[in-house]
């Protein structure tokens, strides 16, 4: 961190009593929604061109991240350089993607590998951007090689991300390097960085005046949506201060909390994780805001005519904390991360997709135990619901009464067994996780067990495949018939 950074920083800490990680974070956040608020006044799409918006985000970008990180941002520059070097040199048509992915997961593994040797957990460095910076680099290599090929070829919606002009070096940096996303993100695809860049986004019309015609583009307020973010962030923060040091999430596997009654460490179990999950959902939501201060975000209009600022949001908290399966509940958490794990790795592997899919979303996190003992249970947990959701679901589809007590029992369960399966993510080590399932005699990972050796109902009507019919696939998940009539119910 720079010197003056790091002076502010520790006065704040010892002024408020507050983490150094913690309030770097908040300082540096802050800073970046005043200079979002700035770059949408003063250089939006219709005061400047496209290479002034570049030019001006990367720099931007590039300070934020030397203010963080000091002299450890060569590790991103070196990656990203290499990287770019790698796509503008091989044939695109060929291996290009694979060679980039490899080295760009292979330089964060060994980033990864001496955090999790240090045994470092909490600390604020230039891991979490890198892993943010390897997400855009993999997607944009992957982009660029369906881009390269013939569209009758592409996967449809692979189509839509597909790029045909090969990034110059100010456009791949301002990708990468952008300050509203230079710390923790947000991952947003590179078709549509460009296109808020240039004002594609925004819908566009002729305009004349003393100098003549000219295009100009609608910019929505993002006025409501920033407030909201802002203090849905700011209240989660206040929580988190209060109550978060009284409930701390590793204390599930202490002795104190073993030895006590089931009741009691089921409650402590609910409230710890979830203060845990409010730090990860209101650094999201607080980097949401700033995306859409700046103009980032948009995504067209709901049908009441009202901008929709959602298009870079990686977390649906309402619907996280209220999904009536498993299913909905991982397909609203970490949303970026899931749309860019199906779109390098779900969509492509030709085999034992689900598995695949995990294992590469425990390496991308690092290389602490509990990353991998959640890819062996939440892999069969997600088969285990889905199988019983196709066998037991049916038999209250004769009625609407019926169908909603079904979906508030399954909302019960998911509550409770959320929790009991995702804890593990915040225990890191084997000791910890065994100690702490031990306590409850691995139940849950018994009755999950017992549930996929459990036979199949048979189908009283076999269902003819349709050529025509989409994928369905959210969350690197393929969805079921029932889970799609859900899901477009919820939108």
């Amino acid at each position: 961190m720079a010197p003056g950074v790091q002076y502010f920083v520790t006065a704040l800490c010892q002024l408020t009593g507050a983490e150094e990680a913690e309030t770097q974070f908040v300082v540096f956040q802050g800073i970046c929604l005043i200079l979002a608020v700035l770059y949408r006044h003063f250089l939006s799409p219709n005061k400047v061109t496209a290479t002034t918006r570049h030019v001006v985000t990367t720099v931007l970008g590039l300070y934020i991240g030397i203010c963080s990180f000091s002299w450890s941002i060569c590790h991103l520059f070196l990656q990203s350089t290499v990287a770019y070097v790698l796509m503008k040199v091989m044939d695109p048509t060929r291996r290009m993607p694979q060679v980039v992915f490899v080295f760009t997961m292979g330089y964060l593994c060994v980033i990864q590998l001496r955090k999790a040797l240090d045994n470092d957990l909490t600390s604020a460095d230039y891991s979490t951007s890198m892993m943010i910076i390897t997400m855009r680099i993999t997607d944009l290599a992957y982009s660029i090689h369906d881009g390269s090929k013939e569209k009758s070829k592409v996967y449809p919606k692979h189509n839509e991300l597909s790029i045909r002009h090969f990034p110059t070096p100010l456009e791949y940096y301002s990708y990468i390097f952008h300050f509203q996303g230079i710390l923790i993100g947000p991952f947003c695809y590179y078709k549509d960085y460009i296109n808020y860049i240039e004002g594609k986004d925004l819908l566009v019309h002729t305009k004349e005046d003393q100098f003549g015609k000219r295009t100009v583009a609608n910019e929505p307020s993002a006025l409501v949506a920033v407030l909201g973010k802002l203090a849905c962030s700011i209240g989660m923060m206040v929580l988190v201060a209060v109550a978060g040091p009284k409930f701390p999430v590793l204390e599930n596997a202490s002795d104190e909390i073993v030895n006590s009654s089931i009741p009691y460490r089921i409650a402590y179990l609910l409230v710890s994780l979830k203060l845990c999950e409010m730090r990860y959902v209101l650094a999201w939501v607080l980097v949401d805001a700033i995306c859409n201060a700046s103009g980032l975000g948009f995504n067209g209009y709901h049908p009441n005519g009202k901008p929709k600022w959602d298009l870079v949001t990686n977390v649906h908290y309402h619907k996280y904390v209220t999904a009536v399966n498993f299913k909905q509940n991982i397909d609203s958490w970490n949303i970026g991360t899931a749309r860019w794990l199906k779109h390098v790795c779900y969509d492509r592997v030709p085999f034992l997709k689900e598995v695949l899919t995990f294992l590469l979303s425990a390496v991308w996190h690092g290389f602490f135990f509990s990353y991998y003992w959640c890819v062996t249970t939440l892999a069969p947990l997600v088969l285990a619901s889905r199988k019983l959701r196709r066998n037991v679901r049916p038999h209250f589809l004769h009625s609407s009464q019926s169908k909603e007590r079904y979906d508030w029992l399954t909302r019960f369960v998911t509550v409770f067994s959320t929790p009991y399966f995702t804890v593990s993510f915040q225990l890191y080590t084997f000791h910890r996780i065994i100690k702490f399932y031990s306590g409850f005699y691995f139940i849950g990972h018994i009755i999950v067990l017992l549930i996929l050796l459990l036979p199949n109902r048979k189908s009283i009507q076999k269902r003819e495949p349709n050529s025509n019919e989409p994928n369905y696939v959210m969350n690197g998940l393929q969805q079921t018939e029932d889970e799609r009539e859900t899901s477009k119910k919820d939108l």
